[in-house]
């Protein structure tokens, strides 16, 4: 019974270790999606980041056979 108790203290410990990781924040980016096309199954956009810049923003869905658009 000892030894269990034991290995339960030690699980709380790593818990309690590990827990401000994965609690830490990333920043996101979100697409400010200005196209799309729902038959053909494409959409673009942009990302704007903190310094003004942009990153284009292309979404193409394909399906299983790699064929495009809605099915």
């Amino acid at each position: 019974m000892r030894s269990r108790f034991g290995f339960v203290n030690g699980l709380v410990v790593v818990c309690v270790l590990t827990a401000p990781r994965l609690a830490s924040a990333d920043t996101y980016y979100y697409v400010e999606w200005s196209a799309a096309d729902v038959a053909a199954g494409t959409a673009s956009g942009t990302i704007t980041l903190p310094d003004k810049s942009t990153v284009t923003v292309n979404f193409a869905a394909l399906s299983g056979d790699g064929g495009t658009g809605r099915r």
